[in-house]
């Protein structure tokens, strides 16, 4: 485990994030975003092997539904006692739910396998800002703040708009915490979920 915060590309926005153990990472975070420390953040995950590592789901909840719901660009918020570990307090603070999200790039593999573990997600910018699409802009500030390390993955494509925010409670009902650019799809697919 490190105390590295990293700047990355994902399907979305550029994304900040550290070890999810590392209390001094998800500090740095709050303070290059300027937001409250008790803020609670993603955890992102490169592929659903690993999610299952660190959680419980239900038979309802498929592998291949997930799948499907975190290629429409979506996060989704699950019960914290369906984790097989305790959930740092500084990821999840006094949350009911967590929010996970998988992202198949290289650079997210690449980072899950130099920390040994998940990263926290959240978008890069300052509060109250746009959350930065630019690849140039995204250096520009890890240039400027030397606790970064800025990690560039030339496949990524990003779309520029926030991923969907998807609550599941433990009766498997979902519900739209914000609404993204794949709403209908991701609508559509939530039906799906008793189905399969």
């Amino acid at each position: 485990m490190t105390d590295n915060v990293y700047i990355y590309p994902t399907d979305t926005v550029w994304g900040l994030g550290g070890n999810i153990f590392s209390e001094i990472a998800q500090t740095k975070i709050a303070r290059l975003k300027q937001t409250a420390p008790n803020k609670s953040l993603s955890i992102l995950f490169p592929d659903i092997e690993k999610v299952a590592d660190y959680f419980n789901l239900p038979a309802q909840v498929s592998n291949k539904w997930l799948e499907q719901l975190f290629k429409l660009e979506a996060s989704l918020g699950i019960p914290t006692d369906w984790s097989k570990i305790q959930i740092p307090h500084w990821v999840v603070h006094s949350s009911p739910i967590i929010l996970i999200r998988i992202i198949n790039l290289p650079v997210v593999r690449e980072i899950y396998a130099q920390e040994g573990a998940p990263i926290t997600s959240t978008s890069l910018n300052r509060s109250g800002e746009p959350a930065m699409v630019d690849r140039e802009a995204a250096k520009y500030f890890s240039s400027m703040h030397r606790e970064c390390i800025f990690k560039d993955d030339k496949s990524a494509s990003l779309s520029g708009l926030s991923s969907t925010i998807l609550k599941l409670d433990e009766n498997f009902k979902v519900t739209v915490i914000r609404q993204g650019s794949k709403i209908l799809e991701i609508l559509e697919h939530a039906k799906r979920l008793s189905s399969t």
